[in-house]
């Protein structure tokens, strides 16, 4: 009988070098965020998204749905700079 080494047995895994982007980025940089909402949160920013068009009055551009996130976000923040 053959007696057959084991070829992974005297392997070492090599260190792969770091690759892509970091996790924190520069705050100088664009960054996309990404996560899960519900369905009540989606009609949520639908209603405010077409409330903000409505405000800009006849003949603007809709707002969409990222849009409004955008300008709550920017409202929020502006108020919490107020509280304090």
């Amino acid at each position: 009988m053959l007696e057959t080494e084991n070829s992974q047995r005297h392997r070492r895994s090599a260190k792969l070098p770091d690759v892509g982007r970091p996790r924190i980025r520069p705050l100088d940089e664009t960054a996309a965020l990404s996560f899960k909402v519900s369905p009540e949160l989606i009609r949520a920013l639908d209603a405010e998204a077409v409330r903000l068009t409505a405000e800009r009055g006849p003949g603007a551009s809709k707002v969409s749905r990222t849009e409004a996130v955008k300008v709550i976000l920017a409202r929020w923040l502006d108020s919490q700079a107020k509280r304090q």
